[in-house]
C-alpha cells in the first residue's frame, strides 16, 4: 500500500508538471509560449540525457561537460530561432508544412546525410576526448567502447527526440498526444495481456533483457497497438479532417500499422538493454516507483522518432 502511495504520488507530480508545459506551449498562441515551451523541453531533454549517462563510470564534471553537448542537437540550425522563422511563429500548421518545419529544424537542410554527420561528428569527438581521459576505469577496451558507444547515442538521440517532440506540442497537438498513446496502448495491453494469459499458451520467455515479458503479452500489445495505430493516423482521411490529417498516403499508413507497435516494444526492449549493461533498475529517482525520465519515454522516444521518418515516404 505504501509503494502504491509512492507511485500515485509520482504519477500526480508529472501530470502537474508536464500538463501546463503542454497547454502553454501549444495554446499560449504568441512567442512567449513558444519560447516557454522550448525551454521546457531543453532542460527535461538535459535532465534525461544527465540521468542516462551518469552511470557510465566518467566523474560528475565529465558528465556535465557531456551533457551540455546537447545544446548542439537543440541550437542548430540558428535561423529557426530568428524573430521571422519558426519558433516565433504562431501559425496553426497542416502535415505538409510540418514536414517542412522538421526538416528545416532537425534536419538543417536538403542534404540529409551532411546535416546529421555535423551534429554527430562534433558530439563524437567531444565525447571521446572526454571519456578517454579516464579511461582506466574500464576494466577492459570492449567496455569502454560499451559506454562510450551509450553515451554517444543518449548525447545525439534524446536530445533529437524531445526537439522533434516540442516541435509537435508547438505546431500539431493530434501528432504530439499520437506519440504518446500509440505507446501507452502498447504498454498497458501487454502488461494485461501478460497478467492474464502469460505463458498459458507459450511457455518460453519473451526475451532475456526483459523476463518479465511474455509472448502473449507482446501479441495483444501488438494487435491492439496496430489497431490504435491504424484509428489515429487514418482517420484524417477517413473523416476528412485536415487538423487530424497525418499520414498522406496509404503506403504510409500500411508501414505505420505494422510496424509502429514492433517499435515501440523495442523502445521499451533497448532502454532496458542499456539499463542491464549499467546494472541498474531505472536510470534515476525522479518519480519514485516509476524510475526517471527516459523510464517513461523509452518506448515513446522510440516511436516518435520513426513517425517522423514514415512521414518523409512518398
Amino acid at each position: 500500500m505504501q509503494n502504491l502511495k509512492k507511485r500515485l504520488k509520482s504519477v500526480a507530480f508529472m501530470l502537474l508538471v508536464t500538463i501546463p508545459i503542454v497547454l502553454v506551449t501549444y495554446f499560449l498562441n504568441n512567442q512567449y509560449g513558444k519560447i516557454i515551451g522550448a525551454v521546457s523541453y531543453l532542460i527535461l531533454s538535459l535532465y534525461a540525457v544527465y540521468e542516462t549517462i551518469q552511470h557510465n563510470k566518467q566523474n560528475l564534471i565529465t558528465n556535465f561537460a557531456i551533457t551540455s553537448l546537447t545544446l548542439v542537437i537543440w541550437f542548430l540550425p540558428q535561423s529557426i530561432y530568428q524573430t521571422d522563422e519558426f519558433i516565433f511563429s504562431t501559425k496553426r500548421y497542416v502535415i505538409s508544412e510540418i514536414i517542412e518545419i522538421s526538416r528545416t529544424a532537425l534536419l538543417y537542410n536538403q542534404d540529409v546525410l551532411f546535416s546529421l554527420l555535423i551534429p554527430i561528428l562534433i558530439i563524437s569527438v567531444f565525447v571521446f576526448l572526454l571519456m578517454i581521459s579516464d579511461f582506466r576505469k574500464y576494466e577492459t577496451k570492449n567496455k569502454f567502447l560499451l559506454n562510450y558507444l551509450i553515451t554517444i547515442f543518449s548525447t545525439i538521440f534524446i536530445p533529437f527526440f524531445f526537439k522533434l517532440l516540442y516541435i509537435f506540442n508547438a505546431t500539431f497537438i493530434y501528432g504530439f498526444l499520437t506519440f504518446l498513446l500509440i505507446p501507452m496502448s502498447v504498454d498497458t495491453t501487454g502488461y494485461f495481456g501478460g497478467m492474464l494469459l502469460g505463458r498459458k499458451i507459450i511457455k518460453r520467455n519473451f526475451c532475456k533483457i526483459s523476463p518479465k515479458k511474455t509472448w502473449e503479452g507482446a501479441i495483444v500489445s501488438y494487435i491492439f497497438g496496430a489497431l490504435l495505430s491504424l484509428f489515429l493516423l487514418y482517420s484524417g482521411q477517413m473523416f476528412n479532417v485536415s487538423k487530424i490529417l497525418f499520414f498522406t498516403n496509404r503506403k504510409q499508413i500500411l508501414i505505420a500499422v505494422l510496424l509502429l507497435p514492433i517499435i515501440s516494444i523495442i523502445g521499451d526492449l533497448f532502454f532496458s538493454w542499456i539499463k542491464r549493461k549499467y546494472e541498474i533498475k531505472d536510470f534515476s529517482n525522479l518519480m519514485p516507483g516509476h524510475g526517471g525520465v527516459m523510464d517513461r519515454f523509452d518506448s515513446i522516444s522510440f516511436l516518435s522518432v520513426s513517425i517522423f521518418m514514415i512521414l518523409f515516404i512518398k
